[in-house]
């Protein structure tokens, strides 16, 4: 299975335990990802080599934050096992645990 290929597009996760905003994050075949949640926009780099999915970088947004960014919004540099089929992508997370994200 080529895993960049389905790796692309939109994805959307609610963080486990949270009844915070979804996250929306997109995937572009150039390394680039971008997403938001709530009213924090965020964008950044990450590489796929094999079944291994690395974020980069990443850059936050909260312009449209009253306060500025809640504390647990946003998503932190992770690297992990990927698995992905054409609805469901799980990153399995170095640190432990595991991201779970659907198609919209």
């Amino acid at each position: 299975m080529d895993r960049a290929a389905v790796l692309r597009g939109r994805w959307r996760v609610l963080p486990e335990g949270s009844e915070g905003p979804a996250h929306v994050l997109a995937f572009d075949p150039d390394g680039t990802y971008a997403g938001a949640a709530g009213c924090l926009a965020y964008r950044g780099d990450y590489a796929l080599d094999g079944d291994l999915l690395t974020v980069t970088s990443y850059f936050g947004d909260a312009g449209e934050c009253p306060g500025g960014v809640p504390p647990d919004v946003g998503i932190p540099l992770w690297t992990g096992e990927v698995q992905a089929d054409d609805a469901r992508l799980v990153v399995y997370l170095r640190a432990g645990g595991q991201a779970v994200f659907r198609r919209p």
